[in-house]
Parts: structure tokens; C-alpha cells; sequence
């Protein structure tokens, strides 16, 4: 059970552990410093941010029904839909590329 959107960087890519719906916050609720930070929440400024500098982005899944940030979409990310090691380090790969 993940209890929220976690990431973590590998050098140029990024690493998007996406969680179940029916969570609090969703990861694409409203942050109360929405203005300041100039995006919804921080998981849409990190992924935004990442794509700007050219970076790669895996986002892992245990379900495909689990929610994810609406900017994970449509930029080229590798989708991982377990915890399997293996898995992960295959989409880095692909990424590298």
C-alpha cells in the first residue's frame, strides 16, 4: 500500500510511484501554496520541472486503475506496473536510449 505519490531521482530520470485512488491528498488535488509554487501541488512542479531540463520519467503503478499526476501523460514516460527491480531498471534502460 502506498500512501502517497514518491519520487525519487536517478541522475537525468525521474521515478514516479503513483498510488491508489481514495487517498488523501489525490495527486492532482490543490495545493494551499498553489499560487506561489505556479503549479497545482509539488508532484506537478517536480514532473514539469523534470520534463523542461530533457529528463526521463518512470512512473510505477501496482494497478493500472492508480491514480497519477495529470503531467506524467504525454510526455514519453515509461509506465511500470510493479515493484518488480527487474522492471524499474528496464524502463531506466529504455529511457537511456
Amino acid at each position: 500500500m502506498l500512501s502517497f505519490v514518491n519520487y525519487r531521482f536517478y541522475s537525468h530520470y525521474f521515478l514516479c510511484l503513483c498510488r491508489y485512488p481514495g487517498n488523501k491528498p489525490e495527486p492532482d488535488d490543490k495545493h494551499p501554496d498553489s499560487d506561489e509554487i505556479g503549479y497545482r501541488n509539488w508532484q506537478a512542479f517536480e514532473i514539469a520541472k523534470n520534463h523542461e531540463k530533457g529528463n526521463g520519467l518512470v512512473c510505477v503503478k501496482l494497478d493500472s486503475s492508480y491514480d497519477a499526476p495529470i503531467e506524467a501523460y504525454g510526455i514519453g514516460a515509461k509506465w511500470v506496473y510493479s515493484f518488480n527491480l527487474d522492471d524499474i531498471n528496464n524502463a531506466l534502460k529504455d529511457l537511456a536510449k
